[in-house]
């Protein structure tokens, strides 16, 4: 073993000597150990350096299911099914859909529908503030809303209303109104 780190030793330091005179690349380095691990080769016995890091360097990531196995022993948490609320009078349902528009668990969202419901929800009719409570309550992700919002995925059908057209067209921001807080509640 130390026959290998002093070869180990010396390949580096003649790299490092060689360094400015020559640029390295990812196939002129090679890895020194000869180790197994699992009595397969280990990362060290790649004759490459990227290899260890081929994940990162490819499109292709179908390799996350091999590579990375999600744990047994995580479960997804509960996420409880929405509940419409029926007879809701008309300012506790605005009041707390101000609030769970504002209370989001992510910036971005929390930023984007807390001033959206600041310019539009006083004026939403009853059918409206309906749809608006569906579409900020029904996805289980709010990444999911996000992306509706910016256009970056297209909108499943059952979201699809004049609230979400509106919601699209007020995130687009033509007006470069500024949007980076919260609006004040009164």
């Amino acid at each position: 073993m130390a026959a290998t780190g002093r070869a180990c030793a010396r390949s580096f330091n003649s790299l490092r000597q060689t360094y400015l005179a020559k640029p390295i690349s990812a196939t002129s380095i090679r890895w020194c150990s000869t180790d197994k691990w699992d009595g397969k080769p280990s990362p060290a016995v790649s004759t490459n350096i990227t290899e260890p890091i081929a994940h990162w360097l490819t499109d292709d990531k179908s390799l996350n299911a091999e590579m990375y196995p999600a744990p047994e022993h995580i479960i997804e948490p509960h996420i409880p099914p929405y509940i419409e609320k029926v007879g809701e009078p008309l300012h506790m349902k605005r009041a707390r859909l101000v609030y769970q528009s504002r209370k989001r668990g992510m910036l971005e969202n929390g930023l984007i529908l807390s001033t959206f419901a600041k310019k539009y929800l006083n004026n939403f009719t009853e059918i409206q503030l309906n749809t608006y409570d569906k579409l900020i309550n029904l996805p289980s992700n709010d990444w999911e809303i996000f992306y509706w919002a910016t256009g970056v995925k297209q909108t499943p059908v059952e979201f699809e209303s004049d609230v979400m057209t509106l919601l699209k067209d007020f995130v687009k921001n033509e007006k470069r109104e500024n949007r980076t807080f919260q609006p004040d509640l009164h």
